[in-house]
């Protein structure tokens, strides 16, 4: 996995922490760009379990409406969160995100 992948997948762990585990069971990082900035796009399969899930996926919601996550050195663009599997235990997510470099633009 690239740092920014680990930086998204702990930024979500931090999130969830507080009343579920969230565990990563796939992930997928792929570079992405534009004419301005480099950047990487993210899918990552989670399983959440614990005392509260719906609250840790409540929380993971949140953060995807306002792009509310510490990635050092990355800035977090986009966020999609998905309920795969409803009503299983533990929950299955499918997130797909968007960080960039935090350094700016290209160096061209």
């Amino acid at each position: 996995m690239s740092a920014p992948g680990k930086a998204l997948l702990a930024a979500l762990r931090t999130r969830c922490r507080p009343f579920a585990r969230l565990h990563a069971t796939q992930s997928d990082s792929r570079p992405w760009r534009s004419l301005l900035f480099d950047g990487e796009r993210h899918l990552l399969d989670v399983a959440i379990d614990g005392p509260d899930v719906d609250r840790a996926v409540r929380s993971l919601r949140e953060a995807a409406i306002m792009a509310d996550l510490d990635l050092s050195g990355h800035l977090l663009v986009e966020l999609s969160v998905e309920r795969v599997a409803p009503e299983t235990d533990p929950v299955t997510l499918r997130l797909r995100a968007l960080t960039l470099d935090a350094g700016g633009a290209l160096n061209a």
